[in-house]
């Protein structure tokens, strides 16, 4: 009984391993989708960008966490062009991109004062494409409302 458990939980193992994608096969995804699965994509990117930042901050070293910080940044630049663009995936990208937002907002009070002014700049980056798909969200809904 106990060899089966341990080989369904060794297979259930694996294919959870499999489904994840690697960065790479997400950025080649990312690169070959439009619209709303472009920034669904890049999102995903993003947020495996500030985690593993936020390893490298604990770790020590601030150099990589303040570029995979930046990458991270520019992928929410890209996935909000990319939903704004095509007006698809609005509000999924904004959902995703309010929780980088705090994940980074952690991470900014958990690192020492010297590196906090970078991950201003990238607070400030991503919060301002927060409110710019915040603000076709509702334009969209005011729009609906008048027809």
């Amino acid at each position: 009984m106990r060899a089966l458990l341990s080989i369904l939980v060794i297979l259930l193992a694996s294919l959870s391993l499999q489904a994840q994608l690697t960065i790479d096969q997400l950025r080649a995804r990312m690169q070959q989708s439009s619209g709303g699965n472009k920034a669904k994509f890049a999102m995903q990117i993003a947020a495996i960008h500030v985690e593993q930042a936020s390893t490298e901050f604990n770790a020590g070293q601030s150099d990589k966490g303040h570029d995979l910080v930046r990458r991270a940044t520019e992928l929410v630049q890209v996935a909000g062009e990319a939903s704004l663009d095509a007006n698809k995936r609005v509000k999924d990208t904004e959902i995703s991109v309010r929780k980088l937002e705090r994940r980074l907002q952690e991470i900014h009070r958990s690192v020492s004062f010297d590196d906090q002014d970078e991950i201003d700049e990238s607070l400030q980056v991503i919060s301002a494409v927060r409110n710019q798909l915040l603000d076709r969200m509702f334009k969209l809904d005011k729009e609906e409302k008048k027809k």
